[in-house]
Formats: C-alpha cells, sequence, structure tokens
C-alpha cells in the first residue's frame, strides 16, 4: 500500500484499498477538490490521470490482457502490489501471482502428464506453492477404463516434475497395490528437495523404514503426516534404517492397517525435536499403551500441541509427561446407544493426567445423534478437571449436532469457570491441522 500505484489506463489511482472496488469512485468534499487544483497547477510535473473505466467497459475488458500483464509483472513483485485495478478479474487473478502460492494445486491420475507439459511451458508454474497429485491405479481398473492413470513408479512420469522452486508442501493420494520402485525414492529427492510439509494418503510401503526414507529425501522436511497409508512387509528396528528427522517438528499418525506399534513408538522415542503430535486410530489398540507411554517419556516434555483421535483404549497411555503442551485436542469421541460408543470415563482420565501448567486451549470433537446424548458425557468430573487448569484460557467443543441449545446446556454443566466457552459444528470431517491452535 505503500507503494505508488502505477497509472494504468484501467486503474482506480483514488482507491485506496484493493477490495471490490469496481466502478466506485471516492468523491472528495468541494474544500479538498479545489485545494487539490491549486497544488496541481503549481506543480510543473503534474499529469492528469485518466478516469477509470465504468463498470460496463471493465465487464467486456477481455481478461486474457490482465493476464499478459501479470504475466510481463510476475517477476516484479513491488509493482504489481502498487496496482489497483477496478476489474474484479483482476482481484482475483493477481491473487495467484501476488502471494507467489497457487493455493492448492489438484491433479488428478489423468491429468498428471498435461500438468508436467504445464511445468515445463509455463513461467509462473515456479509460484506454486501447494501440490496436490492423486492417482488411484486400484479404482481406475476397477471401473473398467482405459489404463491411463499416472504411475509414480515410472521414472519417465514422476520425474517430469520440475521447474517447482518455491514448492512447500506436498501431497501425494497414490492408492495402488505395487511396491514403490527405487525411482520414486530419487525423483522425490530431484525435483521436490525445497518441500518442508509432506502428506501421504492411502499409499502402501513394505515398512515404516521406506517412509523414512522418503523424508530423507527432503532435507527440509518439517512436518509429516500418515493417513491411512498401509504398511504390507515384516519389519526390523534397525538404527540406520530408523534414522532421526531433526528438522521434524510436526508429526500426524492415523494409519489403523499393519503399523507395528513398537517400531514406531520406538522411532518416535528418538525424535526430541517434535512439538506438534497427533495420534489417530493405531492397529493393535489394545496393545499401544505400553510401547506409547514408553515414547512419551522421551518426547513429551518436549511437546506443546497434542491431537487424540480414537485412542480410548485399555489401558489409556499415560500422557502425564507432555507437561509442556499449550494446546490438547480430543477428537473421535461418540456418544451414543449403539455399540462402539466411546467410553464415559475416558475424557476426564486423560484430562487427570495433565501436568502442564502453560496449558491455554483445550477442544473436544463429540458425535451425537440425540439431544439425550450429550448426558452421556460425566460432566461432573470434567467440569472440576477443567477448572482446577489455572492457565486455561478456552475450552471448545465441537458437535455433529450442534443447536442453539448445546451452548447453553453446556455453560450450565461447566460452572463455575474462569475460561472462555466456545460451542460450534463440527464439520464432518478429522482435521489434523495443528495451525489453529497455535497460541
Amino acid at each position: 500500500p505503500d507503494n505508488e500505484p502505477l497509472l494504468f489506463p484501467f486503474a482506480d489511482t483514488s482507491a485506496t484499498t484493493s477490495g471490490d472496488f469496481a466502478g466506485q469512485e471516492i468523491t472528495p468534499s468541494k474544500a479538498s477538490k479545489s485545494a487539490k487544483k491549486v497544488k496541481q497547477r503549481r506543480n510543473p510535473l503534474f499529469v492528469k490521470p485518466l478516469s477509470p473505466l465504468s463498470k460496463d467497459i471493465c465487464a467486456r475488458f477481455p481478461s486474457e490482457l490482465h493476464d499478459y500483464i501479470v504475466d510481463f509483472l510476475h517477476n516484479d513483485r513491488a509493482s504489481l502490489c502498487a496496482c489497483r485495478l477496478t476489474c474484479k478479474s483482476w482481484t482475483a487473478s493477481s491473487t495467484y501471482h501476488l502471494f507467489q502460492n497457487a493455493g492448492t494445486i489438484h491433479v488428478d491420475g489423468k491429468k498428471n502428464l498435461q500438468f508436467c507439459e504445464l511445468l515445463a511451458n509455463h513461467p509462473l508454474a515456479t509460484c506454486i506453492a501447494r501440490l496436490n497429485l492423486e492417482s488411484h491405479v486400484i479404482d481406475d481398473r476397477f471401473e473398467g477404463g482405459p489404463d491411463e492413470t499416472f504411475q509414480f513408479n515410472e521414472l519417465e512420469h514422476f520425474s517430469r516434475f520440475t521447474g517447482l522452486p518455491r514448492l512447500k508442501y506436498l501431497r501425494l493420494d497414490y492408492h495402488h497395490g505395487d511396491e514403490l520402485l527405487p525411482s520414486f525414492y530419487s525423483a522425490l529427492a530431484q525435483n521436490f528437495s525445497s518441500v518442508t510439509d509432506l502428506e501421504l494418503h492411502s499409499m502402501h510401503f513394505t515398512s515404516f523404514a521406506d517412509v523414512l526414507r522418503a523424508c530423507r529425501a527432503l532435507p527440509l522436511l518439517r512436518r509429516l503426516a500418515l493417513i491411512s497409508v498401509v504398511f504390507r512387509g515384516p519389519s526390523t528396528f534397525d538404527r540406520e534404517m530408523y534414522p532421526v528427522l531433526g528438522e521434524l517438528v510436526d508429526l500426524v499418525v492415523d494409519c489403523p492397517y499393519d503399523l507395528d506399534n513398537a517400531l514406531f513408538c520406538q522411532w518416535l522415542a528418538s525424535q526430541s525435536s517434535i512439538c506438534r503430535l497427533a495420534l489417530g486410530m493405531l492397529p493393535d489398540r489394545e496393545s499401544i499403551a505400553a510401547p506409547l507411554s514408553a515414547a512419551m517419556c522421551a518426547v513429551g516434555p518436549c511437546l506443546e500441541h497434542l491431537i487424540i483421535h480414537e485412542l480410548d483404549t485399555t489401558p489409556l497411555p499415560d500422557f502425564s509427561p507432555a507437561i509442556a503442551i499449550r494446546t490438547l485436542e480430543i477428537t473421535g469421541i461418540r456418544c451414543h446407544e449403539a455399540p462402539g460408543s466411546t467410553d464415559p470415563a475416558f475424557i476426564p482420565a486423560l484430562l487427570a493426567q495433565i501436568r502442564s501448567r502453560v496449558i491455554q486451549r483445550i477442544a473436544i470433537v463429540v458425535r451425537l445423534d440425540t439431544r439425550a446424548d450429550l448426558d452421556r458425557l460425566d460432566w461432573q468430573r470434567i467440569a472440576p478437571l477443567l477448572a482446577g487448569l489455572e492457565s486455561l484460557r478456552r475450552v471448545e467443543f465441537y458437535l455433529s449436532a450442534h443447536k442453539k441449545w448445546a451452548l447453553a446446556a453446556i455453560d450450565e454443566k461447566l460452572r463455575p469457570r474462569a475460561y472462555g466457552l466456545r460451542v460450534e459444528n463440527f464439520e464432518g470431517r478429522h482435521r489434523y491441522s495443528l495451525g489453529r491452535f497455535d497460541c
């Protein structure tokens, strides 16, 4: 905003913001108009700017010209930020370039090769910061369609993702049944070395060591998310195959299929740099308590943010070593009459383990079927446990059946309290992003 705006024939230099001001004119008072005219007459260098175009003319203005201007100035961000055009199409188009972030580019299996051609021919591809690649081989074959699905294993495919120097976020959703070849790891190291945030969905690995092999190809990796990843082979712990990822600070694991809990927790215990941890459904839930408790003794003192999803196991893992957590989220709580309902004692038992004196926010995600299901929670134990956390600033409840009565009902059950209360709808999806809990 401090830069001088460029004078395009369709630029509104009188506007002070870059919102939707298409066709609007700011009319100053008569006194300010006369004073401005006097100053303009005294200034021999003054050139009267062209008046902005009307709404009708702007609406007919070709969008290709906007794109041409952006292409011409995409390396000059100062000039781009100074341009304030009256057309709404400029606002939408310039967002792509001003922030050098194309949002999350979602490319499915049959368009990956077209996207590779775009990377090779379009200079603005270097601005992409988030990329979502999807290739569901099994689904495409089941539907009986032509076998044109993009193959991550084929070197001539995956190695073509070049020219992405600013890429920070990479999501690979590759539903297949074949073992990943060495060419996959080499292409990952060659083309995606700038990635700091990696998400793997529905991918098949022989063991957890293969996941770490992919992570070692990304030297700047700070966040790793494993969602529904399948491990199909036996595993043995080898220190060289399970290295410490020194830059990793954010870990999300929701792998209910064949993950060796003991080996995973043994590796987790070596990751002393992790400060954000989200643990979801794990296989052999009854056997996870002991190895996870041992891992928490090692990483717990460094944790600042913790998400626990559907870990209402018996016995409950020991989370008391997490003495520095500032935010805690408990998700996957099911309150209904049908089998599979969460034990009412789970939330109080987990809250009783909190030893942190700096915890500021607690979020609880609950699925309800009826209004009466809310009473299934053990409020008589939950309320005093929350009230005993002196540093607690806010408690948030996300409900699948949120109505106007929910806030009043929960407010009544948690009195008296010194923290703020927030009750909202749960959007029907498991959220593992810890960013919203950062203080």
